[in-house]
């Protein structure tokens, strides 16, 4: 999903939203480990340290993505 969203104060007003029923099919074309974030398609994917990131029933890492990796 992306938002912009417009704050005015306390009050803050979505100007445009965009869903995607929150699901991609694509490969990594780049990381930023700074950020937690990486590139897919046209998605910019931006993790906390509370996300879980799998492989089948594998949890790995931000550190194990790659560029080239799929992900869904």
């Amino acid at each position: 999903m992306q938002i912009a969203v417009t704050v005015n104060g306390n009050n803050a007003h979505i100007d445009s939203e965009h869903h995607n029923n929150g699901e991609i099919s694509a490969r990594i074309t780049s990381i930023d480990s700074g950020n937690k974030s990486f590139q897919a398609g046209t998605w910019t994917i931006k993790t906390t340290y509370s996300t879980v990131i799998r492989h089948g029933s594998k949890t790995v890492p931000f550190s194990d993505l790659k560029v080239g990796d799929h992900v869904q």
